[in-house]
Order: structure tokens, then sequence, then C-alpha cells
């Protein structure tokens, strides 16, 4: 579901961060590793300004994509409905496909495994817990390099990235000198992003 307001994008503008290449809110002191949530008030304040210059290393890091189970990073874009099968695992689509699932099956025996099924006990879950629902996969969270709290408390544990493949390096690698102003995915998002500059690709173990 789209939502009313995006709060990655509110958060820029309030000037806690700028977007990065999957489009998550980077902040300076946390990288994306951060919830956000608002609250709509009339109360008269004095914002923060935006930041102007891009956080987010881009492809010449590539550590979100590299680490994406569903490879769903793009240049300054994401594939949401790939996506949302790993950071929602047990949503609304999950349900909604189980179900249709049950009503479609062919015999009472298959529906009675499928009612009993582990798929059920977890949906069972999300709806009691919200656990699968709210809560997925932070890969790329996880291994983001940006925040001052990456190097003293996560680079040890999560430097290396096994989900690493050549044909992910190959994408990063046309991505490099197709991912900057000019390209339809920086130009849609420029604002939010920041200006960008150059970084050295970052030595990663993967």
């Amino acid at each position: 579901m789209t939502t009313l307001l995006s709060l990655p994008h509110a958060a820029v503008e309030a000037g806690l961060g700028t977007l990065g290449l999957n489009l998550q809110l980077l902040t300076p002191q946390y990288g994306p590793r951060v919830v956000l949530t608002a609250v709509l008030c009339t109360v008269e304040i004095e914002c923060d300004t935006r930041m102007k210059e891009a956080l987010c290393l881009g492809p010449e890091c590539g550590r979100c994509l590299k680490t994406c189970p569903p490879d769903a990073v793009k240049a300054w874009d994401r594939d949401w409905p790939a996506c949302d099968t790993h950071r929602s695992p047990y949503g609304f689509a999950k349900l909604s496909g189980h179900i249709e699932s049950l009503i479609g099956a062919a015999t009472a025996e298959q529906r009675r495994e499928l009612l009993r099924s582990e798929t059920t006990f977890n949906l069972w879950q999300s709806i009691l817990r919200g656990a699968g629902a709210i809560t997925g996969c932070r890969r790329c969270a996880d291994v983001c390099p940006i925040g001052a709290d990456y190097e003293a408390m996560l680079k040890d544990a999560v430097d290396a990235i096994p989900e690493n493949t050549p044909e992910k390096e190959s994408r990063l690698a046309a991505m490099v000198g197709e991912a900057g102003a000019g390209s339809g995915g920086y130009d849609a998002q420029s604002r939010w992003i920041g200006e960008l500059k150059f970084h050295p690709r970052v030595a990663a173990k993967d």
C-alpha cells in the first residue's frame, strides 16, 4: 500500500539525512538503522535545514545491492514488490495469496494440509504479534557503511557479504557510469538524495 506521507522523504526535509541507492533513509549517526514515525500537529517550530550533500556512497559501494536476497536494489530506486517478499514475508500479500490457495485447493485433504501448514502458523503469528508483517529482512540496513555506528559496532560482524555474486558485481560496474546526474532514478529523487560526490569503492570482504 502507498502511504499518504513518505516518512523517509519527510525525514530528509526535516534535516535528518538523505536517501540512499535503494531509497532508504541514511543518517550521519546511524546510517539506515533507524525507525521512523511522525506526529502531525499545528505547533509552529523552526525546522532544521535539508542536507544538500549525499551521504550515500552510491554504486561505487553498492553493499545494499550485493546483499539484497530478492535483488530488489536498482540505481536510486527499488523493486518494492520484490523487496516486500522479504521485508514483510508474512504481510497482507502473503495472507491473501495463502487464502486463495486454500480456496482453490482441489481436495479437502489438500485444504487441510494448507490449513495446518507452517505458512498458516506464521501468518497467525504475524496477525497476533506482527512477526513477519512489520519485521523482516534488514540486510541492506545491516551492511550499510554509512553512520558513525558502523565502524564502532557493526563492521566486524557484517563486513562480509555472503549473498554477493559475480552477476551483482557486473550490475554495479555497469551502474557506476549510469547512476549519476542525468539518470532517471537519480533525477527523480535528486532533491532527497543530495548532491553526489566521488567516493572510492568501499573495501569489503565479499
